[in-house]
């Protein structure tokens, strides 16, 4: 059992490696007690993704790249879902 309570807020990147996602990773450990608010992050600014994030409770931080390699963020935040 681990303590997610220590966490205000919990920041995942979309990409994790081969098998698995971030998606997956907070459907697996969101119903957890004490479990935080998740910032899901992708570079990639799918619709399923964000749809897919916001039903599983989390919100939705994606970056999208601009010109002279800078970066503007848009975000979906909704809290901590529940309260």
């Amino acid at each position: 059992d681990f303590d997610w309570g220590i966490y205000d807020v919990l920041f995942i990147d979309y990409q994790l490696g081969v098998h698995e996602n971030g998606l997956d990773w907070i459907e697996r450990y969101r119903k957890d007690s004490g479990f935080p608010p998740v910032i899901l992050m992708t570079s990639t600014s799918d619709e399923y993704v964000a749809a897919s994030a916001i039903k599983l409770g989390a919100s939705f931080l994606y970056k999208e790249s601009g010109y002279g390699g800078g970066a503007h963020w848009s975000n979906g935040f909704r809290g901590r879902p529940g309260a």
